[in-house]
C-alpha cells in the first residue's frame, strides 16, 4: 500500500470515527435525559448489555467507550474488562464501572473490551473492539518535548501525519524513540526548528540513529527548516522534500540550514529520495560539533552552501551524488573576503572528494589548502586564488577537472604560497581558463594563465590544459631556480605560450626527459616562454615537432657553475632586442655550454621573426670555461652590437682561455645575419678551419671576419 493510499484510507477512517462519535454523543444525551435507564420502574425489564459500536481511532488519542444503550432494572451496575495484546497497564483505562470509560491506545493494535451489567444475581455481557491505527495528527507549535514512536505495525502506514507546519521552539526537543517511525507531511506542511529547538533521532546508548522516515506526497512537501536550531540525524530517510519554500525563505530544499548559527550536531548516513529541489540548502554560517558525511543525495543539484560548509566534510566519507547529478553549488565569499576553514570541526582544508561534481559560484580566495579529486565547474569570469597550497588528483575511474560551466570562460587558478604546501596537479584537466588576469585579495598576476604559480614551486604531471585564453602554466618564481616539475602534460589550443618560466628553472621543470610534454598549438605560439633574470642552466630537452622556446631576456653567463646543455632537436627563438652572452671571468671554474645536436636532429637558434637581424646573436668569450657547439643552426642574428663586441654578427667569438681542447664549433650552419656570420676577435678560436664541417650563407657583411 502506498503512503498516499494509506493516508487517504486513514482519513476516511477518521471521518467515519467522527460520525460514530457524533452518534455516541446523541445517545449519551438521550441517556442523560432518561437518567438511569428509561422505563426502569418496571422490575421486569430484562438485562441487555450493549457495549456500543466498534471504533477505528488514532493512536494516542482519548477513546470513549459507550455502554449507555444497555438496559435493565433500575440500579444495574457496569463493569468493563479489557483483553488484548497490549498490556492493560499501558492503556490507562479509566471509569471501568461507568457507562462511558476512557482509555488511550499507545500503539496501533486491536483493543477488546467486555461490558458486564449486573442486577442482583442477574448479569449480561457484550463485547466491543477498538482498532487503533497510526497517523496521529501534528501541527502548530510544540509546547513540550515530543518523542516519536512506532505506532503502526504496517511500516507503509504513517505513524504521524503533519497537516500544517510543525514548529519546534526554543527549549523543545522533537526526538525519535523507536525504529521504523514514519512521519508523513501533507503537501503544504513542513518541520521548522527554531533557535534553541532540537530535532534528533540519535540514540546515545546504541551510538546510532533510530530508523525514521520523513515523507509526503510524491509531488512534494516543504521539507525541514533548521533556523538556528539543532539537527542531529543519522540513518534517516528524507523523501520528496523541497517542493515549496517556507514563506520566509527564497528557495526550497529538503533540508535548510539558516539563520547565521544553526547547529549541526551530526548528519551522517542519511538518505535523500526524490527531492524536488536541493537536498541541502545552507544560508550563512553553520556551527558544530558534528559532521556531514556519507549521506546519499538525490537531486541534480544536491547541495547549495557557502564553501566553508566543507569544514564538516570528510574526504574519505563521501556524500555520494545521484547518477543524474549536474553539480552541487559552493558559494565563496568573493574577491574581497578570504575563505578560511577554522579546523574546529572535521576538516582543516577544502576537500572536494573523489567522484563528486561541484560548481564554484564566483571568485574563490582560499586561505586554506584546496585538495580536489572531483569534477569542478567554474562560473563565468571567476577565479581561484589558493594561498595555502593547491592539489588535484584524478584517475581513470574518477576524473579530476576544472572547466567553465557549459564552456564559460573563466580566469583560472593562481597559487601564491609562503608555506611548504604549494602546487601539485596530476591527472587533471583544466580548460576554458586564462580569460583575464587574476586579481583577488590584493594579489595581481602578471599575465593571464590557466594555472598561475607565484613565489612558490610545485608541479604539473599527466594533466591536460586546453582552450585557454592566455598561458597554460605561468611560473612567477622568486629569484633563482625553483623546483617545479612539468612532465607528461598535454597543452592544447592556448592563446599564448603553453609554459612561462624563468631560465634557471627550465631544467628542474623538465628534469624527467622520459616524460615529455605534448604541445598542440597554433603556428607561432611558443611551447615555452623563457623570461626572467639568471642564465639558462642544465639540460633543456627537445620540445618535439615545430615547438620552440621563446627567449625573452638577455641571458648573460658570467660565473655560474652549472652547465647549459641543449639536447638534440631543441629549438630556440629569441625575441627582438635579446641575445645570449657567455663570458666567464678568469679562475671562475665556470661550467661549459653544450649545444649537442645531431645530423638528423640539429639544434636551431634563431630570431622569433624570420628575417635577418631579428635578434642580437651569441657572444662566446671570457677567460675561463669552455663550450661545444655541434650540429647547430644559428641564423637571423646581428640586430645590434652585443656588449663587449665590436661588430654585428650571428656569433661573436672573443674567448681568451687556455682550454683549446675543450672548445669546439663544428658541423654547424651560420646564416642570414644582418652583419657577419661569425666575428673572430683577435686570438680567438678559428671557426672555418678545414674539417670543421661548418657552413655559411646569406650573411650580409660576410661569413667570417677574423680580426
Amino acid at each position: 500500500m502506498s503512503i498516499e493510499n494509506s493516508v487517504l484510507e486513514a482519513e476516511q477512517i477518521r471521518q467515519g470515527r467522527r460520525a460514530l462519535r457524533g452518534a455516541a454523543l446523541l445517545t449519551w444525551a438521550v441517556f442523560a435525559v432518561c437518567v438511569a435507564g428509561c422505563g426502569s420502574d418496571s422490575q421486569s425489564t430484562p438485562l441487555d448489555a450493549d457495549a456500543g459500536p466498534g471504533q477505528t481511532v488514532a493512536t494516542l488519542e482519548l477513546v470513549t467507550l459507550d455502554g449507555s444503550n444497555s438496559t435493565g432494572p433500575s440500579g444495574f451496575t457496569y463493569s468493563w474488562t479489557y483483553s488484548g495484546e497490549v498490556a492493560e497497564s499501558e492503556i490507562d483505562l479509566q471509569g471501568e464501572t461507568t457507562a462511558n470509560p476512557t482509555f488511550v491506545p499507545p500503539v496501533s493494535a486491536v483493543y477488546t473490551f467486555t461490558l458486564t451489567i449486573q442486577s442482583g444475581d442477574q448479569t449480561d455481557t457484550d463485547e466491543v473492539t477498538v482498532q487503533a491505527t497510526g497517523g496521529v495528527e501534528l501541527s502548530g507549535t510544540l509546547t513540550e518535548d515530543l518523542e516519536l514512536i512506532d505506532l503502526e505495525p504496517d511500516a507503509r502506514v504513517p505513524d504521524y501525519v503533519v497537516t500544517s507546519d510543525l514548529t519546534v521552539p526554543d527549549g523543545i526537543t522533537l526526538s525519535v524513540g523507536d525504529d521504523n517511525v514514519l512521519v508523513y507531511f501533507e503537501a503544504d506542511a513542513g518541520l521548522h526548528v527554531t533557535s534553541g529547538g532540537t530535532l534528533t533521532n540519535y540514540n546515545a546508548a546504541r551510538e546510532q540513529g533510530r530508523d525514521v522516515k520523513f515523507s509526503g506526497p510524491a509531488d512534494g512537501w516543504k521539507g525541514i527548516w533548521i533556523e538556528n536550531g539543532t539537527i542531529e540525524l543519522e540513518e534517516a530517510v528524507i523523501e520528496f522534500g523541497g517542493k515549496t519554500a517556507f514563506a520566509e525563505l527564497s528557495e526550497p530544499a529538503a533540508v535548510v540550514l539558516s539563520g547565521g548559527a544553526p547547529v549541526l550536531g551530526r548528519f551522517e548516513e542519511n538518505e535523500f529520495e526524490g527531492s524536488h529541489s536541493y537536498d541541502v540548502l545552507v544560508e550563512g554560517d553553520v556551527t558544530g560539533p558534528g559532521r556531514f558525511v556519507s549521506n546519499q543525495m538525490s537531486y541534480v543539484h544536491p547541495i547549495k552552501a557557502p564553501v566553508q560548509f566543507m569544514e564538516f566534510w570528510n574526504s574519505e566519507l563521501v556524500n555520494p551524488d545521484p547518477e543524474d547529478v549536474e553539480y552541487s553549488i559552493m558559494i565563496p565569499s568573493g574577491g574581497d573576503s578570504q575563505d578560511v576553514i577554522s579546523g574546529d570541526y572535521v576538516a582543516s582544508n577544502y576537500n572536494f572528494p573523489r567522484g563528486n561534481v561541484y560548481l564554484i559560484d564566483g571568485d574563490f580566495w582560499a586561505g586554506s589548502m584546496i585538495s580536489s579529486r572531483s569534477v569542478i565547474y567554474m562560473k563565468e569570469d571567476a577565479a581561484i586564488l589558493a594561498e595555502d597550497g593547491f592539489s588535484a588528483t584524478g584517475g581513470e575511474s574518477s576524473p579530476s577537472s576544472f572547466s567553465g560551466l557549459e564552456g564559460a570562460q573563466w580566469r583560472g587558478i593562481a597559487i601564491s604560497s609562503a608555506s611548504s604546501r604549494t602546487l601539485a596537479l596530476s591527472d587533471t584537466t583544466i580548460e576554458d581558463a586564462g580569460y583575464g588576469v587574476i586579481e583577488l585579495g590584493g594579489f595581481t598576476a602578471d599575465a593571464a594563465a590557466s594555472v598561475y604559480v607565484a613565489n612558490t614551486g610545485g608541479g604539473l604531471r599527466d594533466c591536460i590544459i586546453r582552450n585557454g585564453g592566455g598561458h597554460g602554466y605561468y611560473l612567477e618564481p622568486p629569484e633563482g631556480a625553483v623546483f617545479a616539475y612539468i612532465e607528461n602534460n598535454r597543452f592544447e589550443g592556448l592563446a599564448n605560450a603553453a609554459i612561462r618560466i624563468n631560465p634557471e628553472s627550465v631544467s628542474f621543470a623538465f628534469f624527467n626527459a622520459g616524460l615529455p610534454n605534448e604541445f598542440v598549438l597554433e603556428p607561432g605560439i611558443p611551447a615555452v616562454l623563457v623570461q626572467g633574470e639568471g642564465p639558462p642552466t642544465d639540460r633543456w630537452p627537445d620540445l618535439g615537432g615545430d615547438n620552440f622556446y621563446l627567449m625573452d631576456a638577455d641571458f648573460v653567463y658570467e660565473s655560474w657553475r652549472i652547465p647549459w646543455n641543449l639536447s638534440a632537436g631543441a629549438h630556440l627563438k629569441f625575441k627582438p632586442g635579446r641575445f645570449y652572452q657567455y663570458k666567464p671571468p678568469p679562475a671562475s671554474q665556470a661550467a661549459p655550454v653544450w649545444f649537442q645536436g645531431t645530423q638528423d636532429n640539429p639544434i636551431i637558434v634563431e630570431g622569433e621573426v624570420d628575417a635577418p637581424g631579428s635578434w642580437g646573436g651569441i657572444y662566446l668569450g671570457g677567460e675561463d670555461g669552455y663550450f661545444e657547439i655541434t650540429h647547430t643552426t644559428i641564423r637571423n642574428g646581428g640586430e645590434f652590437i652585443i656588449d663587449d663586441a665590436t661588430e654585428r654578427a650571428n656569433v661573436i667569438s672573443n674567448y681568451r682561455g687556455t682550454r683549446g681542447g675543450n672548445i669546439r664549433f663544428t658541423n654547424s650552419t651560420v646564416s642570414d645575419s644582418a652583419g657577419y656570420g661569425i666575428v673572430q676577435e683577435a686570438g680567438s678560436f678559428d671557426y672555418d678551419y678545414e674539417g670543421s664541417g661548418n657552413t655559411f650563407s646569406n650573411n650580409a657583411s660576410g661569413d667570417v671576419l677574423k680580426k
